[in-house]
Protein backbone atom coordinates (compact mmCIF):
# COMPACT_ATOMS: atom_id res chain seq x y z
CA UNK A 1 0.00 0.00 0.00
CA UNK A 2 2.38 2.08 1.18
CA UNK A 3 5.22 1.64 -2.39
CA UNK A 4 1.91 1.99 -4.74
CA UNK A 5 1.02 5.64 -2.90
CA UNK A 6 4.68 6.85 -3.40
CA UNK A 7 4.40 5.71 -6.94
CA UNK A 8 1.06 7.53 -7.18
CA UNK A 9 2.77 10.60 -5.26
CA UNK A 10 5.45 10.70 -7.21
CA UNK A 11 3.92 10.51 -10.95
CA UNK A 12 0.95 13.45 -9.24
CA UNK A 13 4.58 15.62 -8.92
CA UNK A 14 5.55 15.19 -12.48
CA UNK A 15 2.34 14.92 -13.95
CA UNK A 16 1.64 18.75 -11.70
CA UNK A 17 5.14 19.95 -13.37
CA UNK A 18 4.18 19.01 -16.79
CA UNK A 19 1.20 20.88 -16.03
CA UNK A 20 3.09 23.87 -14.62
CA UNK A 21 5.54 24.00 -17.45
CA UNK A 22 2.93 23.52 -19.68
CA UNK A 23 0.92 27.08 -18.25
CA UNK A 24 3.63 28.69 -18.10
CA UNK A 25 4.90 28.19 -21.91
CA UNK A 26 1.59 28.81 -23.16
CA UNK A 27 1.38 32.20 -20.94
CA UNK A 28 4.85 33.35 -22.30
CA UNK A 29 3.32 32.37 -26.10
CA UNK A 30 0.53 34.39 -25.09
CA UNK A 31 2.20 37.16 -23.84
CA UNK A 32 4.84 37.33 -26.57
CA UNK A 33 2.24 37.11 -29.48
CA UNK A 34 0.36 40.02 -28.00
CA UNK A 35 3.65 42.27 -27.87
CA UNK A 36 5.09 41.33 -31.08
CA UNK A 37 1.46 42.51 -32.94
CA UNK A 38 1.55 45.93 -30.52
CA UNK A 39 4.61 46.64 -30.72
CA UNK A 40 5.73 45.57 -34.14
CA UNK A 41 2.75 45.09 -36.00
CA UNK A 42 3.30 41.24 -36.65
CA UNK A 43 -0.53 40.41 -38.04
CA UNK A 44 -1.65 36.66 -37.87
CA UNK A 45 -0.28 34.57 -40.30
CA UNK A 46 3.27 35.55 -39.52
CA UNK A 47 2.71 35.00 -35.51
CA UNK A 48 2.08 31.51 -36.46
CA UNK A 49 4.84 31.01 -38.06
CA UNK A 50 7.02 32.33 -35.26
CA UNK A 51 5.20 30.47 -33.09
CA UNK A 52 5.68 26.86 -35.34
CA UNK A 53 9.22 28.02 -35.17
CA UNK A 54 9.17 28.60 -31.44
CA UNK A 55 7.76 25.27 -30.25
CA UNK A 56 10.33 23.73 -32.48
CA UNK A 57 13.05 25.50 -30.65
CA UNK A 58 11.17 24.66 -27.27
CA UNK A 59 11.30 21.23 -27.86
CA UNK A 60 14.98 21.57 -29.38
CA UNK A 61 16.04 23.17 -25.94
CA UNK A 62 14.38 21.54 -23.59
CA UNK A 63 17.18 18.94 -23.19
CA UNK A 64 18.05 21.33 -21.10
CA UNK A 65 15.48 20.84 -18.50
CA UNK A 66 15.61 17.27 -18.21
CA UNK A 67 18.93 16.99 -16.21
CA UNK A 68 21.02 14.57 -18.78
CA UNK A 69 24.75 14.07 -20.03
CA UNK A 70 23.49 16.41 -23.19
CA UNK A 71 22.20 19.18 -21.07
CA UNK A 72 25.26 21.19 -20.59
CA UNK A 73 25.76 20.66 -25.12
CA UNK A 74 22.23 22.25 -25.18
CA UNK A 75 23.23 25.13 -22.37
CA UNK A 76 25.80 25.57 -24.13
CA UNK A 77 24.29 25.90 -27.74
CA UNK A 78 21.22 28.16 -26.48
CA UNK A 79 24.09 30.59 -25.06
CA UNK A 80 25.96 30.04 -28.59
CA UNK A 81 22.71 31.21 -30.39
CA UNK A 82 21.76 34.49 -28.22
CA UNK A 83 25.71 35.52 -28.83
CA UNK A 84 24.70 35.33 -32.56
CA UNK A 85 22.58 38.11 -31.17
CA UNK A 86 24.38 40.49 -29.23
CA UNK A 87 27.81 39.95 -30.94
CA UNK A 88 29.61 40.60 -27.56
CA UNK A 89 30.40 37.97 -25.30
CA UNK A 90 30.47 41.00 -22.37
CA UNK A 91 26.77 41.50 -23.40
CA UNK A 92 25.99 37.55 -23.11
CA UNK A 93 24.33 36.63 -19.75
CA UNK A 94 25.33 33.38 -19.72
CA UNK A 95 23.26 30.60 -19.18
CA UNK A 96 23.94 29.71 -15.39
CA UNK A 97 23.46 33.27 -14.43
CA UNK A 98 19.97 33.31 -16.36
CA UNK A 99 19.06 30.06 -14.98
CA UNK A 100 20.43 29.65 -11.16
CA UNK A 101 18.37 27.26 -10.38
CA UNK A 102 19.18 24.63 -12.91
CA UNK A 103 22.46 23.12 -11.44
CA UNK A 104 25.05 21.98 -13.79
CA UNK A 105 25.31 18.69 -14.43
CA UNK A 106 29.69 18.10 -15.21
CA UNK A 107 30.28 15.44 -17.84
CA UNK A 108 32.63 13.40 -16.01
CA UNK A 109 30.40 12.82 -13.79
CA UNK A 110 27.83 9.36 -14.28
CA UNK A 111 24.35 10.52 -13.51
CA UNK A 112 22.44 8.14 -11.19
CA UNK A 113 20.35 5.75 -12.44
CA UNK A 114 16.63 5.69 -11.37
CA UNK A 115 15.49 2.49 -9.81
CA UNK A 116 12.46 1.40 -11.42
Amino acid sequence: MGKNFLQRQKQHDIDLMRDVERIIKQLCMDCWQVTLHEEAGIGRQRLEKLTDAFLENYSKFDEILLGTVESDVWQARLDNALLDIVKDQDKLIPFNKRYPEIREIPIWKPLKRVKK
